[in-house]
């Protein structure tokens, strides 16, 4: 679209729409933008689909190139825009028709919103070339005062081996006797008297009377014995885990789970995690294949949406989502996400915000079938052969107390 025709569009846009748009051109994510609007993510979906549509993001195939979009054309013209513009009028909540409505546009939203969490999660960098920095390199300085030190410490050494040299290649002189005598003159002479130095006769021999025994005591090892080293102990694989596993969470968590995202904890024999964001955990070997998940699933704002992830090999995953209003299986494959299957209902029960609602979920995997089951009723089936194997794992949205639960958690296997 063009300039102008995007003009247009934001000229139609109501009240709710525009806060939205204004609201995503500050940056800020979905979750915080219904918070800060405190409406429901229901309504939110509904808004965006409309303001997808009349904008024609809807027709963009690529998410880089929808925010590329939204960035640089919408935003820069939405903030352009006289304060005049007359908006149109917005109803407190959408129509159930509104709900329904466009479930195409609203694979393309938790696309898009899957895309951003994905973009906070790995923290992507853009490599830029590090400058070149030209260091000086001193000119090497002759340091005369260390060759004169290195000069005298080799003629002392030279004078030194020199004299140990001569004093041990010399005989030691015959010992002398001085005889004093006496004149009547009272002088002194002296007469030195050479003392010959008499070789023994021969080598003295000891004799012992008896012969010593020796009584041997502690083994003494020479100290340049080499002692063989002894072989490193090679540490044992984790061993895999092993269907069926299962968990109540009645003294807390298994020491198997691994939280993804969030902060996860136990309340009450239930597992749930802090509010804010999307949360999720996993469970399990990467070489489960054919398993069977059982899981009661508590929400007080059925308006959130509940994940069941399979087949989760870390590069890939299957993932069942459901809130109030529809269901998808989306294929998760590297970093692009595929909504393979729709179905406009919710499996989430109403509470009516007057403590939790129960949902039993039982979702099947084997071979390329993918089968969910909610509150014992087939819910929504597809089949998909990208995917062989992976663990398990929980996850939901929701911003404040009353965070969504989880007990009674069961993989079983599947011939």
């Amino acid at each position: 679209m063009s300039d102008d025709s995007y003009r247009e569009a934001l000229r139609k846009l109501n009240e709710r729409e525009r806060q939205i748009l204004e609201l995503k051109c500050q940056g800020l994510t979905d979750e915080k933008i219904w918070g800060k609007m405190n409406i429901s993510e229901g309504t939110y979906n509904a808004s965006v689909k409309l303001l997808y549509v009349k904008l024609g993001l809807d027709l963009i195939t690529s998410y880089k190139e929808r925010k590329e979009t939204i960035k640089k054309s919408i935003c820069h013209l939405l903030s352009a825009q006289e304060n005049s513009t007359v908006l149109e009028s917005v109803s407190p909540e959408p129509s159930q028709e509104e709900l329904s409505s466009h479930p195409e546009v609203l694979a393309i939203i938790l696309q898009d919103r899957l895309e951003e969490e994905r973009e906070k999660r790995n923290e992507i960098v853009v490599d830029t070339p590090n400058p070149i920095i030209k260091i000086p390199v001193p000119k090497p300085r002759i340091r005369w005062d260390r060759i004169f030190l290195f000069g005298f410490l080799v003629l002392l050494f030279l004078g030194m081996a020199g004299t140990i040299g001569y004093l041990l290649g010399n005989k030691k002189p015959a010992q002398q006797a001085i005889v004093v005598t006496a004149t009547p003159n009272q002088q002194m002479t002296k007469t030195a008297l050479a003392i010959p130095v008499v070789p023994p006769t021969s080598t003295p021999t000891i004799t012992l009377a008896t012969s010593p025994t020796i009584i041997p005591t502690d083994t003494i090892v020479p100290t340049d014995t080499e002692i063989p080293p002894t072989d490193t102990p090679v540490p044992s694989p984790t061993p895999e885990i092993k269907l069926p596993f299962t968990d109540n969470f009645d003294s807390g968590m298994n020491s198997n789970w691994v939280p993804v995202l969030g902060t996860w904890r136990t309340v009450n024999g239930q597992l749930t995690a802090d509010p804010g964001g999307y949360s999720e955990i996993s469970v399990g070997d990467g070489n489960w294949t054919n398993y069977a998940v059982d899981v009661d699933v508590f929400n007080y704002d059925h308006n959130y949406e509940v994940s069941v992830i399979v087949r989760d090999s870390g590069s890939g995953s299957m993932i069942l989502r459901t809130n109030c209003c529809d269901t998808n299986w989306i294929l998760v494959n590297g970093i692009e996400n595929k909504q393979i299957a729709h179905l406009d209902k919710g499996g989430l029960t109403y509470s009516g915000f007057n403590g939790f609602a129960k949902d039993h979920f039982h979702i099947e995997v084997s071979g390329n079938n993918y089968t969910a089951y909610i509150d014992g009723k087939l819910f929504l089936e597809v089949q998909d052969s990208t995917l062989t194997n992976g663990r398990v794992g929980l996850g939901f949205s929701y911003p404040s107390d009353n965070t969504d639960r989880f007990d009674n958690f069961k993989v079983s296997p599947l011939p």
